[in-house]
């Protein structure tokens, strides 16, 4: 009968020897020699140190693969606006921008923002904010170049400028350049109108003044057209901007804000003076409040 094998039941060969048995190379008397080994003082063992390089071969990339500016975006759109699949990335391309204008009505320059969505896809979005730094860079770099085409802008500009950082004319909106087939910006600040173009994420124009105008007449205007190469619809959810547009009026007490849909014709406007309060008082219109 061959030997039974269970649960937690190893078989035997049987030619192995039993526990105890001599070893069948082991002549009588004969110790049987432990491999050799060199001893470490840390404990790890001897090919340890060979081990450690050749990971660190597989883990440090050649340095030809080495991305710079935006070309670490256009190459993984994803870790930069989410999912490029089921339209949020597009989607984000646009709330990077609204959120410019946000951020400069958090700061006390912007009352309104507007988005228009073109019929050919393309999409605008002016505020009146202070508009984009069009200073000098230290090294001789337009602060709207470095604020378009770099990540993490934060370099200091002239004294009429502010720090460039995530959220604020940052990292953002370099990345809507980075993905838009061409992306035009034009700027009103300190009584001028300037200009400057992008196309795949390089500077096509340089940065110009284009016309006058009044001291109080400040504010940026996008205009981006979205590459459909990194996502796999091009189309924008209207419904979806609707609903999240409001939410920026509601969320931000006295921002006008306003959508206007060039293919349906649809124009949408949104302001709530005492934030949530108005908007909570518009939905339950009549509906008895308690307490009073």
């Amino acid at each position: 009968m061959p030997d039974e094998v269970g649960v937690g039941v190893v078989g035997r060969d049987r030619d192995q020897p039993r526990l105890g048995e001599d070893h069948p190379l082991e002549e009588p008397g004969q110790e049987i020699a432990a491999p050799r080994t060199s001893a470490r003082a840390d404990g790890l063992p001897p090919d340890a140190e060979a081990l450690r390089h050749d990971d660190a071969r597989r883990l440090v990339p050649d340095p030809g693969q080495v991305l710079e500016g935006l070309e670490a975006v256009r190459k993984r759109p994803g870790m930069y606006i989410g999912d490029v699949h089921d339209g949020t990335g597009l989607h984000h391309l646009i709330w990077e921008a609204v959120d410019n204008a946000v951020d400069e009505h958090l700061a006390g320059h912007c009352d309104a923002v507007h988005v228009t969505i073109h019929s050919e896809g393309s999409i605008t979005v002016i505020d009146n904010g202070r508009g984009i730094p069009v200073g000098m860079h230290e090294k001789g770099v337009s602060a709207a170049e470095v604020v378009m085409t770099q990540l993490h802008a934060g370099g200091k500009f002239d004294s009429n400028s502010y720090k460039v950082s995530g959220g604020l004319h940052g990292v953002g909106v370099s990345v809507v350049n980075a993905l838009s087939s061409r992306l035009e910006v034009w700027v009103k600040r300190g009584g001028t109108e300037y200009n400057i173009a992008f196309a795949n994420g390089q500077k096509v124009s340089e940065l110009e003044a284009v016309g006058r105008v009044g001291k109080a007449n400040t504010g940026t205007r996008l205009h981006f057209w979205p590459d459909p190469r990194f996502f796999d619809s091009a189309k924008i959810s209207v419904r979806a901007l609707r609903h999240l547009l409001r939410a920026k009026a509601v969320l931000c007490p006295g921002l006008q804000v306003s959508l206007h849909d060039e293919a349906s014709g649809e124009k949408l406007e949104w302001c709530y003076a005492d934030g949530l309060r108005d908007y909570l008082t518009g939905e339950l219109g009549d509906t008895a409040i308690l307490p009073d």
